[in-house]
């Protein structure tokens, strides 16, 4: 009697996933697939694998199955930012990388118009230029190699039209072409990421922004937590969250006026240094576009000239002393006018100038160079005035609002705000003296 074969066959290479249920099979560029159990079956036939056993015993399928779900079992599949495609250990887990990081590679040749584009909107700052090619050399380096480091967000602002979107649309296609908008997970309106966790470019681009301190100060946390914090909870729409390493890079880009410098956080020292602040100008083009087609064109010649660019960054560009970082590979830098577009805009300057209109108006002589009293007494005393609706649009009717502007404004000027705290446990109260 011949005995049957109980090993497994060797069929295609295949990886299972038990909480979708999914075995992934890869194609012939190298990307890996989800399939259903009756689609795998389907394949792996085609290669020779039987289907059907003798007498009873398991077929090879079967075999190869079982094989599969208990050898080739994953914590996780998805693209991951940095990584190339296959079989990784991140985090203390199996997971199965299904699409590569393809970075644009290094090629020596012209980069002329890509150089005048970036010399007229960044290079009027003669700190700006080199600080920007430090922290891309830094990115590409780190997405070519798949590692992590501490990293600075870019923030570029400037005037609608100039040609920040189109940097952004550069950059993008430098690090291979994947791109994520965080700004809703970035703010804490939502805690849904994963498509943020498949694209090395997160890009936040003309967004309307949340305007109110608490979503600003969740935008500060997230942005100390991207540059800082290797590992990061990637978590799926009705899936269980996952804590995993991507690469990524953050870019913001916004107009320079008041209401969108907003979308930032407040400058406070502990965001300084994870943040570029650069300031741009209109960018000369290859051509002056007259259409759509003439934009797309635009882009495309700049585009072509990346991989010149990257091998100049690699290859030949030299980061001044003055700009370099043990931490970031370069340092941080804000451009002074838009910090003082910032600081004008403030929660403390926002609420000092309702509080001194409020507080001390041109007509009313009696009132002492102080007020002192709670923060529940502020807000009735403001809601009594002709600053009720300015009053309502900063704090709403909460006073927790109130106090994080207050405490913002004591901190910037402790002169003038101080705060104390009453006996027997009755709370705090608040001195605001007037300008002399």
């Amino acid at each position: 009697m011949i005995t049957p074969d109980t090993t497994p066959q060797r069929g295609l290479p295949s990886f299972y996933e038990p909480k979708t249920q999914k075995f992934y099979l890869e194609d012939a560029q190298g990307t890996w697939h989800p399939h259903a159990l009756t689609s795998f079956r389907m394949q792996q036939r085609c290669v020779g694998i039987s289907t059907t056993g003798q007498n009873g015993a398991p077929s090879q399928f079967e075999k190869l199955t079982v094989a599969v779900q208990n050898d080739k079992a994953v914590d996780w599949a998805g693209p991951l930012a940095g990584y190339q495609s296959g079989e990784h250990f991140v985090s203390g887990q199996r997971i199965l990388v299904t699409n590569s990081c393809l970075p644009v590679p290094p090629v020596k040749g012209e980069w002329n118009h890509l150089k005048g584009f970036l010399e007229t909107l960044l290079g009027h700052d003669k700190n700006q230029l080199p600080v920007l090619f430090g922290w891309l050399r830094e990115a590409h380096q780190c997405f070519f190699a798949g590692r992590q480091r501490s990293s600075q967000a870019l923030a570029i602002a400037g005037p609608a039209g100039c040609g920040k979107s189109l940097f952004q649309q550069i950059l993008t296609h430098a690090w291979g072409g994947r791109i994520a908008k965080p700004y809703r997970y970035l703010i804490g309106r939502t805690d849904f990421n994963e498509e943020m966790a498949g694209s090395e470019h997160l890009s936040i681009e003309d967004e309307n922004p949340m305007c109110d301190i608490k979503s600003r100060n969740a935008m500060g946390a997230s942005i100390k937590n991207l540059c800082v914090n290797p590992e990061h909870s990637v978590h799926g729409k009705f899936k269980q969250a996952i804590t995993l390493r991507p690469v990524w890079r953050l870019t913001i880009t916004l107009n320079d006026e008041p209401y969108y410098m907003q979308v930032l956080p407040p400058l406070d020292d502990s965001i300084q240094d994870k943040l570029l602040l650069l300031q741009c100008k209109e960018g000369r083009l290859p051509f002056v576009p007259q259409s759509v087609d003439d934009f797309a064109n635009v882009r495309k010649v700049l585009c072509g000239e990346v991989p010149g660019f990257i091998h100049h960054l690699l290859n030949e560009f030299e980061l001044p002393e003055q700009f370099q970082n043990t931490r970031y590979g370069v340092q941080s830098y804000q451009a002074p006018d838009l910090i003082e577009l910032i600081e004008c805009n403030s929660l403390a300057n926002s609420f000092i100038s309702l509080i001194d209109s409020a507080l001390w108006t041109i007509d009313d002589l009696t009132r002492e160079d102080r007020w002192t009293g709670t923060l529940r007494e502020l807000m009735a005393l403001l809601d009594d005035t002709i600053y009720r609706a300015q009053s309502k649009v900063l704090f709403g009717d909460r006073v927790q609002t109130l106090a994080n502007y207050i405490k913002e404004a004591a901190r910037r000027y402790p002169e003038r705000i101080q705060k104390q705290e009453l006996r027997n446990n009755q709370g705090q109260q608040w001195t605001i003296l007037k300008v002399m």
